[in-house]
């Protein structure tokens, strides 16, 4: 059973939190139990259980009443060069654009944070009040300035307002998306779609093999949209959080 500090977590949640990587084939209820006894005599206050399987027995009959809060699937796009140079019909009333500000402004933290609607962050309320909002907010600063992201695209409507997000991390064989959001004023009229077709063609000028983007099994929506943009479902990891205090 692997284990991690997870410093970035710890300072920004205050409160000290790792992360376990569980094996079904290796690991045991008690070999978790244990496990978690020693990082409470750590003084650690929240654990998150990575497991590439549903955990095969009850949580609740743990010392501290873990939970799930995440199943995330990964999502795969074979680079197909038809496919990309083909052209995408996006409603006139919008355009798709590299974000061009030295910072994330308001609207783009409102993007940000209605793109994290599923996120195991929002789903758990025991984290410090605000914790989702202000995660999200860091998530698309670091994006705009470049720590997290390479590049950042917006679907404006005819006022300039950002009505839409995309971010890509490039790499050697593949693209990865980060965030992606519609604002639900706009959504149904075919933007995530034209952002997606934005990211494809930025990872095939990449000299990229796939696009990858992660997302919640729970969000329904946003499977079935990359679904039918041709992404094929990868791996599933289920995700717990344990409250150890």
């Amino acid at each position: 059973m692997r284990f991690q500090y997870l410093d970035w977590d710890s300072d920004f949640f205050r409160i000290k939190t790792g992360r376990i990587d569980f094996s079904i084939d290796k690991d045991t209820r008690l070999d978790l139990i244990k496990k978690l006894l020693a990082l409470k005599s750590k003084d650690y206050k929240l654990v998150y259980c990575f497991s590439d399987k549903a955990l095969p027995f009850d949580l609740h009959n743990i010392s501290w009443n873990g939970y799930l809060v995440d199943q995330k699937v990964l999502y795969q796009y074979s680079i197909d060069p038809i496919d990309v140079k083909r052209e995408f019909e996006l409603n006139p009333k919008y355009s798709i654009v590299p974000y061009s500000l030295a910072s994330a402004n308001n609207q783009l933290f409102d993007l940000s944070i209605q793109s994290g609607e599923y996120s195991r962050f929002n789903k758990d309320k025991k984290l410090p009040l605000g914790s989702f909002q202000n995660l999200y907010k860091e998530w698309i600063n670091n994006a705009v300035n470049g720590s997290v992201s390479d590049k950042v695209f917006v679907a404006i409507d005819r006022m300039n307002k950002e009505k839409g997000l995309i971010t890509l991390k490039l790499a050697a064989d593949a693209t990865e998306i980060g965030l992606l959001g519609v604002d639900q004023s706009a959504r149904g009229q075919g933007i995530a779609s034209a952002l997606i077709k934005k990211a494809k063609g930025e990872a095939f000028l990449n000299g990229n093999i796939y696009l990858n983007v992660t997302t919640q099994l729970a969000n329904i929506p946003a499977c079935r949209l990359y679904e039918k943009a041709s992404f094929t479902q990868q791996t599933v990891t289920y995700v717990y959080h344990f409250w150890i205090i």
